[in-house]
């Protein structure tokens, strides 16, 4: 593809999938604090894994693509939703029950923040002040 054509094919995929998806659409700041406050999530595994993969594959096309945007809020989400699944995971299939879901979603967050940065203390300080818990950034 020629470099002018890569915006439009970006636009038209994002196009397609929000027409069925919408909330595939933005940063997902909206659906990262209803992951924190444990509000979404765990009831639907499979629906935020589905979120989960259209979000990253539509992130990557658009940052591919040239579109405006970033990676800081989606790489929030992204990190929320798998420690969210994480959880999921955990309860479900091993029957561990070890903390809240919000708190693997948190961790989640900070850790797919501080890889996609390469930035770890910068994620540890971030946990910090979104949680404001001395008790979450310990393990990290």
């Amino acid at each position: 593809l020629q470099p002018e054509q890569r915006p439009i094919l970006a636009s038209a995929i994002c196009g397609m999938v929000a027409a069925c998806r919408p909330e595939t659409l933005f940063e997902g700041t909206a659906l990262f604090k209803e992951l924190l406050l444990n509000t979404v999530g765990v009831a639907d595994p499979l629906n935020l894994f589905t979120l989960l993969l259209l979000k990253v594959g539509l992130t990557a096309q658009c940052v591919a693509g040239g579109l405006m945007g970033g990676v800081f809020a989606p790489a929030l989400f992204f990190g929320a939703a798998a420690g969210t699944l994480y959880y999921s995971f955990m309860q479900h299939i091993l029957g561990v029950y070890l903390g809240s879901v919000s708190t693997y979603a948190a961790i989640g967050a900070s850790a797919c923040l501080s890889a996609v940065f390469r930035a770890p203390i910068t994620g540890v300080v971030l946990l910090f002040e979104m949680t404001r818990s001395y008790y979450i950034v310990l393990p990290m």
